[in-house]
């Protein structure tokens, strides 16, 4: 295989092959022309064939220098794309060990991977999976190629939506860091035909994880609608725990049935307390900064526990979500007073 390389080289005169900054592979001192008389003997694993200088030149050579209808130039139309093959060498297994793309580049494939040949490109999976419900805003639609890739917002997008595609933790995999509503059903597209690969395979698919309509991989998925899954403490409840004056034993906490982004300190949840002093009642508004490890369940991070004064001076907290933060409605408990989801506890004597 290598000497047929060689002799294949030998045979590429370096008018025809040569390309900015490539490397002469031909232009070595141990090399010679084939005249035209001369002949290569090629066993393909079942015969031995001869062809002559002459017509390896007319066949190969001239095919090489312009589009041609000749049989072993088989190529693409000009507008197919830099990086058609115009002619490769494959070893008995169907490896390419050699290829000569559209602009004259020689690509030997051990400067790829020995032995290798290039792939097609396919599409290996997508996340959200093709018809998917229920899916969580903050896990950004990601596309995972069998190969390193480059794209733009031409060639991944979701439908309507103007985000551009960034690369992931590998060059084949792709997301696009899109801000999603709730509730709304996407269609994430790949544009395959126009993907430049970049290791002179020209054929693509979208796999078996999208559908391929007329050269677009396609998708879709639908976001979960926001509500609330629980409060704590529970709506409703009476004699909570804590040491007056003090922080929460028990802070309070509200838990989303799906990724809530709330910001901190933005009042998209707050708890007020109204508690007797002994001689007065006393209105505290608190509405501390909410944390989360998980976008969750929110926390309030600076409670100040009041006790009850006594039976008939209960300390009441009062709790809200804001339901523009994408709530649908008022769940677990909590009652809907047309722009809040709200609830509330009384702590103990």
């Amino acid at each position: 295989m290598i000497r047929l390389l060689m002799i294949i080289l030998l045979l590429l005169p370096a008018q025809a092959l040569a390309a900015g900054g490539s490397v002469n592979w031909w232009d070595k001192s141990a090399t010679t022309t084939l005249p035209d008389a001369g002949k290569v003997s090629v066993y393909d694993g079942s015969a031995l064939k001869t062809i002559t200088g002459s017509n390896l030149k007319a066949n190969v050579i001239d095919a090489i220098k312009a589009p041609s209808s000749q049989v072993i130039g088989i190529q693409p139309a000009p507008t197919a794309g830099a990086y058609e093959r115009k002619f490769e060498v494959k070893d008995k297994d169907g490896s390419i060990k050699m290829y000569i793309n559209a602009s004259g580049t020689v690509v030997i494939a051990g400067q790829l991977v020995l032995g290798s040949t290039p792939v097609p490109l396919a599409v290996s999976s997508v996340s959200p999976a093709n018809g998917a419900t229920a899916q969580s805003i903050i896990a950004y639609p990601t596309v995972t190629f069998n190969k390193g890739v480059d794209l733009s917002i031409s060639t991944m997008y979701i439908l309507g939506n103007s985000t551009a595609p960034v690369v992931g933790d590998t060059p084949a995999a792709w997301k696009i860091p899109a801000t999603l509503a709730y509730g709304t059903t996407y269609t994430l597209k790949v544009v395959k035909n126009s993907i430049t690969q970049t290791d002179g395979e020209t054929t693509s698919s979208c796999g078996t994880t999208m559908t391929d309509v007329s050269g677009v991989c396609q998708s879709t998925f639908t976001t979960a609608t926001l509500g609330i899954s629980s409060v704590n403490p529970a709506a409703g409840a009476t004699s909570v725990a804590g040491t007056d004056g003090a922080a929460f034993t028990t802070v309070p906490s509200t838990t989303f049935s799906t990724h809530a982004l709330l910001a901190a300190g933005a009042g998209s949840f707050t708890c007020s307390s109204s508690y007797y002093n002994g001689s007065s009642w006393i209105n505290d508004t608190t509405p501390g900064d909410y944390t989360s490890s998980d976008n969750l369940t929110y926390t309030l991070d600076s409670m100040i526990y009041h006790k009850s004064y006594d039976a008939s001076h209960l300390t009441t907290y009062t709790c809200d979500i804001v339901k523009s933060i994408g709530l649908t409605s008022c769940a677990a408990g909590t009652s809907d007073t047309g722009s809040t989801c709200r609830w509330t506890f009384t702590t103990a004597l």
